[in-house]
């Protein structure tokens, strides 16, 4: 442990001892962690600095040790370190490093005073130690210290909560202060700015409560106008399944009223439904007009008009059959009828 014929001797100025402490504290947990990287061997290390703070280095229990390496980068450059895997080299690098940390932890203890604690076990499991005073009494050391930054963070919390609780308390008080100065009570402190600024504040808040409400109107009334479609479509089917038997009523009224047969009945029903009514169950003139082969005139738009009984201009089932079976038991109407077409059918051509 002598260099040359200078023995080595703790540092008696306490900036420079300081100074080579942190660069030689640095130093040996680099090394460490170097050694267990690339020996894979089993590396512990514990150092109190002559002020009492704690630096540690482990390479197999996260439970019992943490690395704090303070500035120290893992990367030599931009080339990982790892593990050696010729056995050879691994074992003859193990050596070197070993003595030269066993040095450097010798170093650290003598120049800076520090108290430090150096346990190694090769990758065959032989054992290394140095310690400044005890390995037994730096570890026990350790285990106090450990319990002791346990316990320091519950407090630590326990004040945070206690802190965070009583500001909490703050903002629910500035906040219901608030409140009733919104609903118009506690006002009598308040001064002109403020009154001008809790005015601004509620025309606000009408004015997104009117927004909103229109917004819920609208949305309304476009659920009302799906829901009249769909009712709509509803009555339309059930309009559609009704209209056989509302034709079958009719169709057996005017054969007990004109005394005409079930066929004719019919025959009258195909004629209408081939005019395409709607689906109300209406026609209008031009339909009639085409299905019974007849041409626009007066006279057919004046029996179109005696048939239009609602004057909706457009006429149903129940009108088009009573006028048809009228005109059928009706011999003379019906000749009469024809000669007037007749004559409108002469003029039309001339």
């Amino acid at each position: 442990m002598v260099r040359g014929k200078t023995q080595m001797r703790r540092i008696e100025n306490a900036t420079s001892r300081q100074v080579t402490f942190s660069k030689q504290r640095n130093g040996l947990l680099k090394k460490a962690f170097e050694l267990s990287v690339l020996c894979d061997a089993e590396v512990a290390l514990i150092i109190f600095s002559p002020r009492g703070k704690f630096y540690e280095f482990a390479s197999s229990s996260d439970d019992s040790f943490s690395f704090v390496l303070e500035g120290a980068e893992m990367v030599r450059g931009k080339t990982q370190m790892r593990r050696i895997e010729n056995a050879t080299s691994r074992q003859v690098t193990f050596s070197k490093r070993r003595n030269g940390l066993l040095k450097k932890a010798f170093e650290l203890s003598v120049l800076c005073d520090a108290e430090v604690a150096l346990i190694i076990f090769s990758p065959r499991g032989k054992l290394y130690e140095f310690a400044s005073s005890s390995t037994r009494e730096t570890i026990e050391r350790y285990m106090r210290h450990s319990m002791d930054n346990r316990t320091k963070p519950t407090e630590q919390n326990m004040q945070h909560l206690k802190t965070e609780a009583a500001n909490m308390v703050k903002k629910i008080e500035l906040l219901e202060a608030s409140r009733r100065k919104l609903l118009g009570q506690g006002l009598g402190s308040c001064t002109l700015e403020e009154l001008q600024q809790i005015e601004q504040q509620l025309e606000r808040s009408v004015s997104s409560v009117r927004a909103r409400k229109t917004q819920v109107f609208k949305e309304h009334i476009e659920q009302l106008k799906e829901k009249e479609k769909v009712l709509a479509a509803e009555n339309a089917t059930l309009s559609e399944k009704e209209k056989p038997w509302s034709y079958m009523v009719e169709m057996a009224r005017i054969e007990l009223l004109y005394h005409i047969s079930s066929l004719e009945a019919v025959d009258f029903l195909d004629k209408f439904l081939s005019m395409n009514p709607d689906t109300s169950g209406c026609v209008k003139l031009p339909d009639l007009l085409r299905v019974l082969q007849l041409k626009a005139c007066t006279l057919s738009e004046e029996i179109f008009g005696f048939l239009d009984v609602e004057k909706n201009g457009s006429i149903t089932f129940k009108q088009f059959l009573f006028g048809s079976a009228h005109v059928m038991k009706q011999p003379l109407f019906r000749q009469a009828c024809e000669l007037a077409f007749a004559e409108c059918d002469a003029e039309g051509d001339n």
